[in-house]
This record gives structure tokens, sequence and C-alpha cells, in this order.
């Protein structure tokens, strides 16, 4: 009995080998993307720290290369930044405020043919146009839903004649305007339909006219023509190649491949008809990794620039057989000068301090390129190389064996191991469970596990954490079940998927509204996902007045309806817990009960 376990662990450490290795060897793999270029991307370099300073970013959102390579930036200061194409800070403009040339909350931004540059200016419902220099030209757009107006304006982009195309989020539409500002066109309206959006972000316009829009809610990118007409659509809610958790933007190369930035941490290409090409990037804060990818955007050379929201910082990405794809370290420039002022030839002097991650102890994150798009056709018709396919076909099916063998293997032994030692009974597992009002140390049986059937979801950021823990405190000794993230959320399955479900299945949402909170992009879609579910709010202001959240989050306000907000005292915050409880008791909140849910 001995010797065969020795043997059958032996195999399965083989085996285990085995399977490491065609996972390395899959890792490094390529495809032949639509252009004939290898489909692999590498991180180069990225810049920007948090902060307010020139060349430091307050989660950015949209970007734009424009065809001197120069690189624009929005961010929630309320501002443009432009950079070289390697970082070099070289000058802004805006401030807050609704006058010409000043935002609440841009986001989107694109060029025309003529180097204007169009910026959404999210919470002032309007568009505004720039010279290449920053010099304000025009502007159009009021809040409202009739042709012209804007509830939530985000993506941006123009195409070869000179027409503006802006996603209106809000109102779940695309809007067509002149270069001038002239409304032509608009089409789109609620729902899971072709031609229908749910919350869209991002827009892209290909060179011959196409129109691709990324459908947030509904997990897809829809293709249109530049008249409205649906062609079009691909993706759906998941976690692998060719599906989204959370689509957000989208930019264009010269090939017309689209790539589109989810919010689970990647960047996935696709062939113009939305064949899966590769992806790159992963959830972190190292090179190569994001935290809420927002704004992309492709230079002329093949150069992907990706906006890191969460870790305040613009990453650059290279194909693999780009002569430039040698990996640096993210840098951080550190300003020797003012900036430079509109129309001025001198340029600040940037020099750069390199740091690594500590979570990253490599600079070239690995891609996984579908395996179906090596052999699916290109754009103009003509077959992919089908040596691509060939030679990574048997690494899958390499991996694919060690698995079945592994699993097998690890059958036998724990059957030859629980013929000695004999099983355990299941009825007498039991596992520790902390539900709302009881100790932490009590137990009980797994079948018997009791879950709250009724609870309160409450939506904060991570800096507001504490508060939130004492809310939640304060509504379970009055009898309420509560659910939030950093107590409730389990290890393993997507945070995504979990607080997506915990909304489905509250009774309502305690809404945190901070400085932190209004430019945080996973609150705002805990917020849309709680309107879309009907459920009812009560608004918390922390450091914040009604004025400004009014401000500076307009669309929160829409979601969040004629719900009355409670400010939430300096130190401390159970003094309006009662008026929270009485919120709840007068919306019919049902206090905490047990069962399977």
């Amino acid at each position: 009995m001995i010797g065969k376990n020795r043997i059958a662990v032996r195999l399965t450490v083989f085996v285990l080998f085995l399977l490491v290795m065609a996972i390395v060897l899959a890792t490094f793999k390529t495809v032949i993307a639509s252009d004939g270029s290898t489909d692999t991307y590498t991180f180069s370099f990225g810049w920007g720290v948090g902060g307010s300073n020139p060349g430091q970013f307050n989660r950015p959102v949209g970007i734009a290369v424009d065809s001197n390579g120069n690189v624009f930036v929005t961010d929630t200061i309320d501002r443009v930044q432009k950079f070289t194409s390697d970082g070099a800070y070289l000058t802004q403009w805006g401030n807050t405020g609704s006058g010409n040339g000043q935002f609440s909350s841009p986001s989107g931004l694109a060029f025309d043919n003529n180097g204007n540059i169009y910026v959404a200016d999210s919470g002032n419902a309007r568009i505004q146009k720039f010279d290449s220099t920053g010099k304000y030209l025009a502007q159009w757009g009021t809040r409202g839903s009739g042709n012209g107006q804007f509830s939530s304006p985000q993506g941006v982009a123009v195409d070869g004649n000179g027409n503006v195309f802006v996603i209106d989020q809000y109102n779940n539409r695309v809007q067509e305007f002149t270069s001038a500002g002239a409304f032509i066109s608009a089409w789109g309206s609620n729902g899971k339909g072709a031609g229908q959006f749910s919350y869209p972000v991002g827009i892209a316009v290909d060179s011959t006219g196409y129109v691709y829009v990324v459908d947030s809610s509904n997990s897809r990118v829809q293709k249109f023509g530049s008249d409205g007409t649906y062609i079009t659509s691909w993706g759906y809610s998941g976690f692998g190649n060719g599906t989204f958790a959370s689509p957000q933007w989208a930019g264009i190369d010269k090939n017309n491949n689209v790539y589109v930035s989810d919010f689970s941490g990647s960047v996935q290409k696709f062939t113009p008809n939305g064949t899966f090409l590769t992806t790159f990037g992963s959830y972190g804060s190292g090179n190569g990794q994001f935290n809420d990818p927002a704004g992309v955007a492709v230079d002329n050379v093949g150069n992907v620039y990706v906006v890191d929201n969460f870790n305040n910082r613009v990453q650059e990405f290279v194909p693999s057989s780009s002569p430039s794809s040698s990996s640096t370290s993210i840098a951080t420039p550190a300003i020797t000068s003012s900036p430079t002022p509109f129309g001025s030839s001198p340029s600040p002097i940037v020099t750069y301090t390199p740091f690594s991650s500590p979570s990253s102890s490599s600079s070239q994150p690995s891609s996984t390129p579908s395996l179906s798009s090596s052999a699916s056709p290109t754009a103009s018709g003509t077959p992919q190389n089908p040596v691509s396919n060939g030679s990574n076909l048997w690494l899958y099916i390499v991996a694919l064996i060690a698995v079945v063998l592994v699993v097998v293997l690890a059958v036998i032994v724990l059957r030859r191991r629980n013929k000695t030692i004999g099983q355990t009974s299941p009825a007498s597992t039991t596992m520790a469970v902390v539900a709302p009002g009881s100790s932490e140390g009590s137990s009980t049986s797994k079948e018997n596990l009791p879950v709250c059937s009724n609870y309160v979801f409450i939506s904060h950021v991570e800096r507001d954490g504490n508060v939130a823990l004492k809310i939640a405190e304060g509504l379970g000794s009055a009898g309420f079940g509560t659910w939030y993230y950093e107590r409730d959320s389990l290890p393993g399955e997507s945070y995504l998927v979990q607080t997506k479900k915990a909304i489905e299945d509250s009774q309502a949402v305690v809404l945190i509204i901070s400085p932190n909170s209004l430019s945080s992009r996973q609150i705002t879609v805990e917020v849309v996902r709680a309107h879309e579910a009907g459920k009812p709010f009560i608004p918390l202001l922390l450091g914040i007045t009604h004025l400004e959240f009014q401000n500076r989050q307009p669309e929160w306000r829409e979601a969040i309806g004629a719900s009355a907000s409670i400010i939430i005292p300096e130190k401390d915050v159970t003094p309006i817990i009662p008026r929270i409880v009485a919120g709840l008791n007068r919306l019919n909140i049902k206090k905490e009960s047990y069962g399977d849910r």
C-alpha cells in the first residue's frame, strides 16, 4: 500500500510539472493579428501619481493622442493635461466651474483632423471645443433629454468628416453633431435589445465611419453605421476572453481594431467584427496592472495608452514586434518649473524617478490571446498564419490532459488514504459563522447555516470604511441586517459579482457620499445597479455639502431621486443612527431574519 501511494504521489508531481510547463509556454505564446503583427502587448512605461500638481492625477478618466504623439488626459481636478509621448509634462488648462474653459468632472475627449480637441464636460452637461494649445473655441449642450441636451455626457469620438459623436449616458443614447455643435441625429434607448443601451460609457469611430459603443451595464460592444444603423454586437457578462465584467472605454488603431477597457483590470483587443484577438493587464498596482482601467488611446505606430484610474497614472503598452518594447518602470515626474502657458514654446524641465511596485516582480504582464482568433480571417478576408494556431494547439492539449490526470491521481491517493485512516462523517462537520448581532465565536451546523435574508447594503469607498462599520453596528443594534464589503465579502469570487448580488438581494441602500466616493467609478456602478433594481436610497453626506454633491454628481442625484440626505457629524456618526433607523422604518424595511436565501 505504501509503495503504491509513493508511486501515485510521484506521478502526480510529474504531471503537475508538465502542467506548469504548459502554462508557462502558453503564457508566452503569440497569435497573428489582422494587421500581420504579433498580437502580444508588453508594458513599456508609465507616469503619474496621486495629487493635484502638474503631472499628477486625481482619478484620471479620458485620454487622447494627437497626430504628433502628444497625450492628453482628463481628471477629476477639472482640467486637461498634455504630455509628450514619453510622459513629460507640457501644459494644462481648466479649473472647476461652469464658465468657458472650466469643467465639472470632465470625462472623454477626442481630436478632429484639424487638431481641435472636444471634451465631454460631464457635470456641466455640455461639450467644449479647444484648439491644440488649449484655447477655448466653442461649446454646446444643456442638461435635459431633448435633442442637443445631455445627462452625463461621457465618451466622445470624431469621424473623418469632422462630425462629433457623444455618449449621452443617462439618456442611454448616442448623439451626433457637426464640428460647430449643430445637432444631426440621435439613436438609442434604455434596454437590452439591439441598438439599445444600459448606461453606455465609451465610444470610438474607425477610419471607415463605423461607430463602436461600449454598452457597459449590458456587458457588450455594439457596432453601428455612421447613421446609427445597428450592425452587430459582441460580449456578455463574464471574466473570460471576449466577455466583460463591466466594459468602460474604447480605442481604435490604424487597422480599425477595437480596444476595450474592462473594470476587472484588463484591456481586450478585437477585430472590427468583434473577433477576440488578445488581452493584457490584470487587477493590481504593479507595472502592467490596473485598478479600474478607463480611457484607451492608440497612437500612429500602435502603442496603446491606458488610463489607470484608481492608481492615478497612465501606462503605455507596445506590440511585442515593436522595436521600442523595452520594459521600464512607472515614472514619477518631478516638475522643476511652472506649467507652460498657452501658446508658449518652452517646456518645463522634467526629471524622472522610476519606481517598481513591490507587488510586481515583472514589468511584462502576460497576455492571454484566444486560440480561436488565430484561425479567423482578417478584416480584409486574408486567412491568418495557420502556423501560429498549430504551434499553440498542443499546449492546450497538454494542459488539458495534465489537469485530468492530476484530478484522477488525486482521487486515487485520497481514496487510498481514506481506507487507511477512515472517513470523517459529514454529519459531524461544523463551521464558524458570524451573523449580525451574534458573537464571533459562535458555530452552527453547515447544513443549517443561517443567512440573513433582509438587509441594507452600505455603499462606500474604502477610505470611509470606519464610518460604514459604525453605521453597520448601529443598525445591527436596532435590529437591521447590513452588508458591506470589508466584512461580508468572500475570498475567491470577484467583488464585482458579490456586490452586484448583494445589491440585488438587499432591501435598501445606504449611500455614503464623500469627496472620496464622488470620484469613485465603483460607487457609480453601485448607484446605477441599485437604481436599475429599484432599491430605495438613504444618502449620507460625509465632509461635503448637499449643494457640492449636486454640482459634482448630478447623475447620482437623478438616480437617488427625491430621497432626503442626512449630514454625518464630523466627530461621530452615532447621533444620526436614529434618523437612519427612522428612515428605514418609514420605507417599511424589514428587520433581519434568518433562513435559506
